[in-house]
């Protein structure tokens, strides 16, 4: 998701390593979301989640 501070490529993949073991307190989330785009062309469900600079916060980043 590019957007305003977000990291780059590399550093994604090195995240995305480090952090496998939440996903699956996420994976519920997606099917609502999922339906929420397709019915209404938004992403709103998930508008109360952390931004790149509070998990960069979280991460000591």
């Amino acid at each position: 998701m590019p957007g305003s501070g977000a990291p780059d490529v590399t550093e994604l993949v090195g995240r995305a390593r480090r952090a496998s073991a939440p996903v699956p307190a996420a994976q519920p989330r997606v099917p609502s979301a999922a339906r929420e785009l397709l019915t209404e062309g938004t992403y709103g469900s998930l508008l109360d989640g952390y931004d790149y600079g509070e998990i960069n916060a979280l991460l000591g980043k």
